[in-house]
């Protein structure tokens, strides 16, 4: 049996964290990473832009995307997207959706979405 290598790697703030470890003949690459966060409006800074970069090429060579909350790049309230955005396979987000998950430019960018209750109640929400 051939053994399969993992790696994984979590980007926060532009540093990241990998591991390997050997699964028998499965191949597995992944990335979740959080750059910026849902207050991200504007232009991508070149540190952001050559991070969303590498995320992009990764993504293209069938990495596993996952995005935390909302792939940078995008901004939140309007779904607008900065040149050079991220692109995920799948897009974590907590308590409730955003405008961006349903916008038509920013919504094919976050994959497969999914929304993880973290506990906030109902009557806590502002009615809008």
């Amino acid at each position: 049996m051939e053994s399969m290598v993992v790696y994984s790697c979590f980007a926060a703030n532009f540093s990241a964290i990998s591991s390997r470890r050997s699964m028998g003949d499965l191949f597995v690459v992944s990335i979740g990473y959080a750059l910026y966060g849902t207050g991200f409006h504007g232009a991508l800074r070149p540190s952001g832009l050559a991070a969303c970069g590498l995320i992009r090429r990764l993504h293209k060579s069938d990495t596993f995307v996952l995005a935390v909350d909302l792939p940078s790049g995008i901004n939140t309230d309007t779904g607008e997207v900065a040149e050079g955005a991220a692109h995920a396979d799948l897009t974590v987000t907590f308590d409730s959706y955003k405008p961006l998950h349903i916008a038509e430019a920013s919504a094919p960018l976050c994959g497969k979405i999914v929304c993880a209750d973290i506990g906030i109640r109902d009557e806590w929400h502002p009615e809008f």
